[in-house]
């Protein structure tokens, strides 16, 4: 089993598959404004690194003149003078977002926005996701929503996801979006200064009353952006491949953006639901759109997506798990090269206490593009919940998971823990030793390390020790049912022990009798006519 491995880009992308979620609508709040500590960072620049200044002046300079790779030269440098500047970071960012430098120029926002979480860091990071002299692929723009969907939730009540997705509109030349989000500014910030400017874009584009028919010149561009996609791809030899794409971006772009609601012509086929295509709720995978209807009607196949998506999220809360199932399967066969379709359906077979197809849904999950950590775990876990001894497939499966977490920036903390909880599974003393030494490392008094230091105690046979932990568990905050199981374990595991030396010794004197007997046996035989 091959297993892809994790990165940033790959959690956001998971985040940001819009058939199973929806960046929700900014609610009311103020539009953010210049942050004031850039002021006072170059205050106390011009004190501590005056250099640093006229390197950033310099860039500005050529960044204005176009010159964009001697102004991304000059930040560097500045930056190496004044290496904790926020807006140094920043400004080489959105130097190298010019260039199309799209990785480095992330690398550079993210860690400007770790060090200052402001709307200027915000806009910068989603700009080098999407902006830039090469047009965003469709993993990209879906970068760009999921970073959307995590500042709506770090910041609720804000304007600052509704102006996010005006960036992406204004980026992509999406009139029609940038319009939806313009109208959503003036619902939660009206009169703002950014509201205002985004207005003021809307306004430049054409004749207001042109774009309050946008849905038709929306449906226009998904057509135009499919047909691109679909003739590159097939260019190659790769339909399948380029109707993907269109499903992503049916699914995704549109499916995404903030207060998006059917406005066209077209009536849904069922009561609630968007499509004209209706979702079949007994047997919703054997009447998926067919390549040619997703193809000449993306947005009808995005549609179709969130009213299947919309039915298996409704039956879940119903507890209607073996419904759920059903949708899910459909999105799962719609687009295949996803891993949340998969996640979702592990989850339901859980519920229902199938745990060997919850297992394989999550196995397919973590085989696919956009796998989370959180989908890793879940299939350690379950693995480790089957009876019985682990087949040698399975401990080998395990170990590739946790090599792949390993790997991943965002998925290597959760990897002690799970190693011993394969290692206490397994009776594996070297990985519990190098588990346990991790776990010691970051939270030596933590309750699960102290657990897992005592499961290693007692399979090397250090009772003493054992007892010793059981009582800094105690300490630890482990639970009282818990430690008296600890308790009964480790006396049980001495009595065993004790039983088992005994054994040892009973088995040496029987061998030992075994072979001494019949010896002296002989010896007093041949004694015997000397005797007589």
């Amino acid at each position: 089993m091959k297993l892809p491995v994790l990165s940033r880009r790959a959690a956001a992308l998971s985040a940001a598959v819009a058939v199973l979620s929806l960046v929700p609508s900014a609610a009311a709040g103020p539009s953010p404004g210049e942050p004031g500590w850039e002021k006072d960072e170059i205050a106390v620049m011009r004190v501590r690194a005056p250099h640093a200044i006229e390197l950033l002046e310099q860039g500005e300079t050529l960044g204005v003149a176009g010159k964009m790779t001697e102004a991304e030269a000059a930040f560097r440098q500045a930056e190496v003078e004044a290496p904790g500047s926020v807006l140094l970071r920043r400004r080489r960012c959105e130097a190298l977002t010019a260039l199309g430098r799209r990785a480095d120029a992330m690398a550079e926002c993210i860690r400007a926005l770790a060090d200052a979480h402001t709307w200027v860091n915000q806009r910068a990071l989603l700009r080098a996701m999407v902006d830039g002299p090469v047009a965003p692929s469709v993993d990209q723009i879906f970068q760009a929503l999921a970073f959307i969907r995590l500042v709506n939730t770090v910041s609720p009540r804000t304007a600052i996801p509704a102006l996010l997705v005006c960036e992406i509109a204004s980026s992509t030349g999406n009139g029609p979006a940038l319009v939806q989000c313009a109208t959503e500014l003036e619902k939660v910030a009206p009169g703002d200064a950014e509201t205002l400017r985004i207005q003021s874009m809307v306004a430049a584009l054409c004749p207001p009353a042109r774009f309050w028919a946008g849905w038709l010149a929306l449906l226009a561009w998904v057509l135009v952006t499919a047909g691109h996609a679909l003739y590159g791809v097939v260019a190659r030899g790769r339909r399948t491949a380029g109707l993907a794409a269109v499903a992503a971006i049916a699914a995704g772009l549109l499916l995404a953006l903030p207060g998006v609601a059917r406005a066209d012509a077209l009536q849904p086929a069922e009561p609630g639901m968007l499509s004209k295509w209706p979702v079949d709720d007994a047997h919703p995978e054997q009447h998926i759109p067919d390549e040619k209807a997703r193809a000449s009607e993306p947005l009808e196949f995005g549609y179709w997506l969130q009213d299947c998506a919309f039915k298996a999220e409704s039956a879940t809360k119903h507890g209607n798990h073996a419904a759920a199932i059903k949708y899910y399967a459909a999105l799962a066969a719609a687009v295949p090269d996803r891993a949340i379709s998969y996640s979702k359906m592990c989850d339901e077979y859980e519920a229902l206490g199938e745990k060997d197809k919850a297992l394989e849904s999550c196995g397919q999950a973590i085989l696919r593009a956009g796998a989370r950590v959180g989908d890793y775990i879940h299939f350690v876990n379950l693995d480790l919940a089957k009876p019985g001894p682990l087949p040698e497939k399975d401990v080998v499966a395990l170990g590739r998971v946790l090599q792949t977490l390993k790997e991943d920036r965002l998925g290597k903390d959760a990897v002690p823990e799970l190693e011993c909880k394969v290692g206490v599974r397994t009776s594996n003393v070297v990985q519990l030793r190098e588990c346990t030494a991790a776990l010691a490392a970051s939270a030596p008094d933590g309750a699960k390390t102290v657990t897992y230091l005592w499961a290693l105690a007692t399979l090397e046979g250090q009772y003493d020790e054992a007892s010793r932990l059981v009582a800094r568990a105690g300490q630890a905050g482990v639970a009282t049912p818990d430690l008296d199981n600890m308790r009964k374990a480790t006396a049980a595991e001495r009595t065993r022990h004790k039983q088992r030396i005994l054994l040892v010794v009973l088995a040496v004197a029987v061998a030992f009798l075994a072979i001494a007997i019949p010896l002296g046996w002989k010896g007093w035989r041949k004694k015997e006519p000397a005797s007589a």
